[in-house]
């Protein structure tokens, strides 16, 4: 077992994606009310707690080495609740290659100077590989997270906030919610997101503690 999986085995998780869809629910309780909340490329969203809950135990991020301003905007937005988390994970490969010129990511040596006294974890460079290649994709980091998760022993999980670029209504075309502190207004899909649908209709298959939000639901169980 490794350290990762010693926070999220045995426990509830809730895991909550930054897509606007999510304003108006009013699924803060709900979120709130899971032993561990998992957070993606975000601490979390500041005067939405209604809508997005109000804990942070773990972050998912990306730390793409060109990205220091955004993600250091991310934690001084929310000092406090950043200085609390449990854990900030890296789920993609040592050494990807970013796609928007970033060259080649160092997410351990950029975890340690950006934000030194934060626990840290960085997947399995393989695991992932193997995934990528069988799926010959570039996975966003929800799906990488989600596919670290399956790989803890939990009691239940719930996965609301992603809706895999394809949410209508209100903001349709932006990717996040009204409070992202560095683009609030980015539209469009930086991936080809219907390979990520395909692995995770594949790996959730037949999963009896798991639920989502209406997009997981009708897009992944």
């Amino acid at each position: 077992m490794n350290k990762f999986q010693k926070i999220l085995n045995n426990k509830t998780i809730a895991v909550v994606g930054p897509s606007p869809h999510l304003l108006g629910k009013n699924l803060g309780n709900k979120i709130d009310s899971y032993d561990i909340v998992c957070r993606l490329n975000e601490v979390r969203p500041l005067g939405l707690e209604g809508d997005y809950g109000k804990k942070a135990d773990v972050l998912f991020w990306h730390l793409n080495n060109c990205d220091k301003k955004e993600f250091l905007a991310h934690k001084n937005a929310d000092l406090e609740t950043f200085n609390n988390i449990k854990m900030l994970v890296y789920p993609r490969q040592h050494q990807d290659v970013n796609r928007r010129g970033c060259g080649v990511s160092t997410p351990l040596e950029n975890a340690t100077t950006w934000f030194p006294d934060t626990p840290f974890y960085q997947t399995d460079t393989r695991t992932v590989k193997s995934m990528e290649d069988a799926y010959q994709a570039h996975f966003t980091v929800g799906t990488l997270s989600l596919l670290m998760i399956l790989e803890c022993d939990f009691k239940e999980l719930y996965v609301c906030g992603m809706s895999f670029f394809k949410h209508t209504g209100h903001r349709e075309g932006y990717r996040y919610h009204t409070s992202h502190p560095t683009s609030p207004n980015k539209t469009g899909s930086p991936h080809e997101i219907n390979k990520d649908i395909k692995c995770l209709r594949n790996f959730f298959a037949n999963r009896k503690n798991v639920s989502g939000d209406e997009y997981f639901e009708q897009i992944i169980l």
